[in-house]
């Protein structure tokens, strides 16, 4: 299901930012895992499809990079100004507010990062989105398992589903190969913890909720919440594999 440009800009609220210590670890492995491959980011022009907050945009132009950073929600790109303008890269990356669809390519890019975004996820995306490539591609998606304890409680109660995103890694491995594209496939395990007020919690719930298609029962929303509450804040855990495939354009 398309996600609104209303939820990222929620979610762009609590979004972890590029030196959220977990978020960082996550980069830093694909980082190397693309540097081990043979990708080099100093000087290199980038786009980066579905950037978020510049988790991985502002690190990439710490090293050098020259970075286009394209994303749906104002919410994230007002982030990613303000921590790289704070970081001293900010003259380094240029923001662009488009979808994937209706976003305007200037030329081939050295390196085409897709990096745990719904932003690519049809053939239509995936051709958009092999043709920019000039040298490198660098595609960050889900492995094996993606679990989120509240949202599944959440979505069982309102008699649905959790809905586990779609943009697997291993699927555009067996795409990228299928095209004749030499490219590597690696996995690794991680989990995030975010603390949230019982009004941002319940911000959270109603979003998510909404995204996945489900009209949000106010009074089971409540009443799960009070479950999860602790001093007056929720905590709000998941665990996830994520995949990494490198390819040679």
């Amino acid at each position: 299901m398309a996600m609104s440009n209303d939820f990222w800009d929620h979610l762009a609220q609590n979004y972890p930012s590029f030196d959220h210590p977990q978020m960082g670890d996550d980069v830093r492995t694909m980082i190397n895992l693309a540097l081990n491959s043979g990708v080099t980011f100093d000087g290199a022009r980038v786009l980066d499809i579905g950037c978020g907050t510049g988790t991985v945009a502002i690190p990439l132009a710490m090293m050098g990079a020259r970075v286009c950073a394209m994303d749906i929600s104002e919410g994230m790109l007002s982030r990613l100004k303000s921590d790289s303008k704070n970081a001293g890269v900010g003259e380094k990356i240029t923001t662009h507010l488009s979808d994937w669809d209706g976003f305007a390519l200037e030329g081939e890019y050295d390196i085409v990062l897709a990096s745990m975004t719904p932003a690519v996820s049809t053939d239509a995306h995936y051709d958009k989105y092999i043709g920019a490539a000039k040298s490198w591609g660098i595609f960050v998606g889900w492995g094996a398992y993606k679990r989120n304890p509240f949202l599944e409680e959440l979505a069982v109660a309102h008699g649905g589903k959790y809905i586990e995103p779609n943009n697997k890694a291993a699927k555009f491995h067996d795409l990228i190969t299928a095209r004749g594209k030499k490219a590597s496939l690696d996995f690794f395990e991680t989990g995030w913890e975010e603390r949230y007020t019982m009004e941002k919690a319940l911000d959270y719930a109603v979003n998510h909720l909404k995204r996945d298609g489900i009209t949000p029962d106010m009074e089971k929303v409540h009443a799960i919440l009070a479950t999860w509450e602790q001093n007056g804040s929720v905590t709000i855990g998941t665990q996830a594999q994520k995949g990494v495939v490198v390819w040679k354009a």
